[in-house]
């Protein structure tokens, strides 16, 4: 008992001394950050803490329910989008590449279809573009975008390993650019040292 209580307590004090143990990005981090973002990424926007999200359902590329929740243990960029919707489809490619790069690091990048008929529109657009990194994932109830708390499209959130969200940024981006990846590393390396 003496020695979980013990174990208990310093777990406690690490978290508390580590802030991205925390969720939360030190003083350091964030202006390194920041600093990488550039031009291509100038609308993304660090979170000063980590948000809860709401649990919300959409459809996984086998169909199956999915939610954030699976993404766990990973940064995970998550994408909303539409095929309807110019500036998303622009951005497709780049985050199909970007996909393509994060594989095997354990950085997941997720893109969601938010429309009726969302996975299968998703799918046939991929298919017909050429993206065979992505897989179509789809949210016909528009479910996701009001957990999260978005009114536009394209926008992208940032997951911490815990789930939480720790980036936003609202509009299209050249995720394909050196910015966009070296973030994304830097901010699975600043969770990384604490796990």
């Amino acid at each position: 008992m003496r020695t979980s209580l013990l174990a208990l307590v310093i777990g406690a004090f690490a978290t508390l001394g580590n802030p991205a143990a925390a969720g939360e990005l030190d003083a350091e981090t964030r202006a390194r950050i920041e600093e990488m973002r550039g031009e291509a990424l100038a609308k993304l926007v660090l979170l000063d803490e980590p948000r809860e999200l709401p649990a919300a359902e959409f459809e996984a590329p086998d169909g199956a329910a999915a939610t954030l929740a699976d993404f766990g243990g990973h940064v995970t960029l998550v994408n909303l989008w539409a095929t309807w919707c110019p500036p998303c489809r622009e951005e497709m490619p780049s985050l199909d590449a970007l996909r393509r790069r994060m594989e095997g690091t354990g950085i997941e990048v997720i893109t969601v279809a938010v429309q009726p008929g969302a996975r299968d529109k998703a799918e046939a657009y991929m298919a017909e573009m050429g993206l065979h990194a992505l897989e179509p994932y789809g949210d016909a109830r528009n479910a996701l975008p009001r957990a999260v708390g978005i009114l536009g499209l394209p926008t992208t959130i940032i997951l911490s390993p815990e789930g939480r969200e720790i980036a936003r940024m609202q509009g299209d981006a050249d995720w394909a650019s050196p910015e966009a990846e070296a973030v994304l590393r830097a901010l699975a390396e600043a969770f990384d040292a604490e796990g």
